[in-house]
């Protein structure tokens, strides 16, 4: 039982040297809407390879992206990751602080052979919203202008539209309509026929006339002769 103990406290002694295990670089940068880019440096005091399990703390408004966060680190080697961090644009000026963490895998000490998580270190750095952030403003897309449609063409013909008028359809005539016609052609057939017998009756006048002329002549054409004898 005692050797037992004696190799598990010899397993959990490299354990308590592992504070300093991380580290972030630069220890303050700026950023306002936009993204600001830090280098977490991850390195491994062991004898052996170990995994560490990275998490990061910030406000709420900080987006922080860190990728992977579970490092695996060879023998007295480091890994390097990049983290970047965006704050939320309209976040008030002013000093972040960010914290990433790093644990590790070990024997529990109170019961060996059981495997607990120890802390392996942690690093602070800073973010700075300088005064006068502005958020950018994004520029709305040009709305392409409508194209016009083209006007119709009108095309005019010279036909003629059947029916009673143009461009209207020739209406039905009525009862009265017919009755006003026949009177019409009734009146023109009357005044056709009175000059026809007022022209007949003028030739008849010109031919008495003439004959009535005709006779004094010969009348006197017949005195004139009984005069000369």
């Amino acid at each position: 039982m005692r050797t037992i103990l004696a190799l598990c406290a010899l397993m959990l002694l490299p354990l308590a040297a592992a504070s300093g295990a991380i580290t972030v670089e630069p220890l303050s940068n700026e950023a306002c809407c936009g993204t600001a880019q830090y280098v977490v440096t991850v390195t491994n005091d062991y004898k052996v390879q170990k995994s560490f399990q990275l998490s990061v703390d910030a406000d709420y408004e900080i987006k922080v992206t860190l990728q992977p966060d579970l490092v695996l680190v060879a023998p007295k080697g480091s890994e390097q990751l990049v983290m970047l961090v965006k704050p939320e644009c309209g976040l008030a000026p002013g000093e972040y602080p960010i914290t990433v963490s790093a644990t590790m895998g070990g024997l529990c000490e109170d019961t060996c052979g059981e495997i607990c998580e120890y802390a392996a270190g942690e690093a602070t750095t800073r973010l700075v919203v300088p005064e006068g952030c502005v958020p950018a403003v994004e520029e709305p897309e040009p709305v392409p202008e409508p194209v016009p449609e083209p006007e119709p063409v009108n095309v005019t013909t010279n036909e003629t539209p059947t029916g009673a008028a143009t461009g209207a359809a020739a209406k039905p005539m009525s009862g009265n309509d017919l009755f006003a016609i026949t009177i019409l052609f009734g009146m023109l057939a009357v005044f056709v026929i009175l000059l026809i017998l007022i022209r007949w009756s003028s030739k008849d006048e010109t031919k008495k006339a003439g004959s009535k002329e005709s006779e004094s002549t010969k009348s006197e054409s017949k005195k004139t002769e009984a005069k000369k004898k």
